[in-house]
């Protein structure tokens, strides 16, 4: 069995997972590592036992770490000791982590916002590009990691297509463009283009915008710009995505903490699973996880905070009859 300490399995680790899983949770298992890292010290691997894992988790419980972080770091070392196993780097019985229970978590109750709303949040946008950004996230139910790697090359109006490349799996997804959607970007591909100049068939589609403290006059002395100036920077997309949503659900009357593209996305969702539902769509739960691009239908259930049993019973039992004809049966019996 080789003989390494736990920095550098992790090292190697982080080399391997690289090329083998999204850029997201390569990034998420390195801060776990990391934190494991500096909670046990820099031991040999083959000494590491479930009693490391244990003051770990306890640690991260006693600095208040909501439990739904502290199961992701159990998951991810979970990964890597798996992993390590693999490389013998730890015994072939060896399991740190062991079959130990990660901390009940209680689901969030997410804002979902009706899809009357749509058109007013769009109207509270700050700008044109932030309208154009709260579209396309209504529109494709992306999440925004995707909508600000889109380029104007990926947006085909014409054809009515838009390629996506999904953030959790790496793949390209030509999707479909609404009519809203088209409506939307037209407009705002106009407006990019009288700011702008002549598109970039290579620029973001959604750009990054400067604040303008100073500018030039005709002389060319220095002089103020007024207040709310912003410049296009067509090469980079926003930092703050989140920020852009957030600010629409305030102004009209939302809570914006924690909330962001997400809640576009769940919120689009729902509103398309209920009309599917009313037009009597069987397929409505599978359509809408091709169009989130979740692996199963169960983390799209979760997603839209229904689950096809509970929905199904609710519309079975409120205001009908419990048993219907056969305790009506009873009745007449009873009463004879």
């Amino acid at each position: 069995m080789p003989n390494i300490r736990l920095s550098e399995a992790i090292s190697e680790f982080n080399t391997y997972a690289s090329v083998s899983y999204a850029r997201g949770t390569v990034r998420c298992q390195r801060s776990a590592l990391d934190k494991f890292l500096t909670e046990t010290g820099n031991l040999w691997m083959k000494n590491i036992t479930t009693t490391h894992v244990d003051r770990f988790a306890a640690g991260r419980q006693a600095q208040g770490i909501h439990p739904h972080s502290i199961r992701n770091d159990i998951g991810h070392l979970r990964v890597f000791f798996t992993w390590a196993r693999q490389r013998k780097y730890i015994p072939v019985n060896s399991d740190p982590v062991g079959s130990r229970r990660t901390p009940r978590v209680i689901p969030h109750s997410w804002t979902i916002i009706g899809v009357e709303e749509f058109p007013r949040i769009l109207d509270n946008a700050r700008n044109p590009r932030d309208r154009a950004i709260i579209a396309f996230g209504i529109y494709t139910m992306c999440r925004q990691g995707e909508a600000g790697a889109v380029r104007i090359e990926d947006l085909d109006l014409e054809s009515g297509w838009v390629v996506l490349r999904v953030q959790k799996s790496g793949i390209l997804d030509r999707m479909p463009i609404s009519a809203e959607l088209s409506a939307e970007m037209a407009r705002w591909l106009q407006v990019y283009e009288a700011h702008a100049g002549p598109l970039d068939p290579h620029w973001k589609l959604f750009p990054a915008l400067e604040a303008l403290g100073h500018g030039r006059d005709e002389q060319g002395r220095l002089t103020k710009v007024p207040k709310g100036m912003l410049r296009i920077i067509p090469d980079r997309s926003p930092t703050k995505i989140h920020v852009i949503v957030q600010h629409a659900l305030r102004a009209c009357g939302y809570p914006s903490n924690k909330e962001g593209m997400h809640t576009l996305r769940r919120s689009a969702a729902r509103a398309r699973f209920d009309q599917l539902v009313a037009d009597g769509y069987d397929g409505a739960l599978r359509e809408i996880q091709v169009l989130l691009h979740h692996q199963n239908t169960v983390t799209t259930e979760r997603y839209l905070g229904v689950t096809i049993e509970v929905r199904g019973r609710n519309e079975a039992i409120r205001g009908r009859r419990m048993f219907g004809s056969q305790q009506a049966k009873g009745l007449r019996v009873a009463n004879a």
